[in-house]
């Protein structure tokens, strides 16, 4: 992957997810993007545009997260860490944004089953 991007809006598949706090409650966020990270090492950068006036726009761009599994830890505890430093900076941008920010699934409800074997 050196000098080639790649984006993922934080994939819905909850079939491996990750336990974090959001805005005050316990939701599911999705493991993949930081299974991914942990594995190939590349940075996670988390941006936002925000409509700030009438054909103004403000993009912020945060520091790069890195990523890299340390094999003293579990993958699980560490995809948790990261997993939760997003959701504490996602919150941070619908605090400072609240009615510009939409979800595709509901971050609240129950795990899904999974089905017997």
């Amino acid at each position: 992957l050196q000098g080639d991007w790649s984006s993922d809006v934080c994939s819905s598949d909850l079939n491996r997810s990750v336990s974090v706090n959001f805005l005050g409650s316990t939701c599911l966020f999705p493991a993949g993007p930081w299974l991914v990270a942990g594995i190939t090492g590349v940075p996670v950068i988390v941006v936002g545009c925000f409509k700030e006036a009438n054909h103004r726009y403000r993009v912020i761009a945060l520091p790069p997260m890195m990523c890299s599994f340390d094999r003293s830890q579990s993958k699980e505890s560490q995809i948790q860490v990261w997993a939760q430093r997003y959701a504490d900076q996602l919150a941070e941008f619908v605090r400072r944004y609240p009615d510009q920010w939409y979800n595709f699934y509901d971050l609240w409800a129950p795990p899904p089953a999974t089905p017997p074997s």
